[in-house]
């Protein structure tokens, strides 16, 4: 079971968001990499869910905030994309948005950010960005996940 480590913070909050979504779709893939999009003959027998280290950014100052018993509190913002890739026609469009669909769903319930708390993240936010095609029979959505850790010296 992952939980959020402050030494690794990227890898560590990266296998808890990981380990929660293979929970909700445990028969689709979610490699380390996005398959070449370039080929042509990319064919998925299953759609590709792909998370992505963004960015991260300080909530204080750079050295954190006093906690009242002689160690400093810091807070950052750490943002993760999901990429939904699915193969195929009419059928693959429709997997595409549901699967954006229960994403959001998911993760905007109170069990939701009570699990993530649990495991060290809070106010864990994901958004829906935009759907495309990036080329004959290719589909990829993008959604955006927000969320706040806190570092304690």
């Amino acid at each position: 079971m992952a939980t959020f480590d402050q030494t690794k913070y990227i890898e560590s909050t990266k296998a808890v968001i990981k380990e929660y979504t293979r929970s909700l779709f445990p028969d689709y893939d979610i490699p380390l990499a996005l398959p070449d999009l370039g080929d042509d003959n990319l064919k998925l027998v299953k759609p590709v869910i792909f998370i992505e280290f963004n960015n991260s950014n300080n909530l204080d100052l750079d050295k954190g905030r006093n906690n009242g018993r002689g160690g400093r509190l810091k807070r950052k913002t750490i943002r993760y994309s999901f990429q939904v890739l699915t193969t195929g026609e009419n059928s693959a469009i429709l997997d595409r948005d549901r699967i954006a669909q229960k994403l959001e769903y998911e993760f905007s319930t109170v069990a939701t950010s009570q699990y993530f708390a649990a495991k060290g993240l809070k106010d864990v936010d994901l958004r829906y960005m935009n759907s495309y095609r990036v080329r004959e029979g290719v589909h990829l959505a993008r959604l955006e996940l927000f969320a706040q850790i806190s570092f304690m010296n």
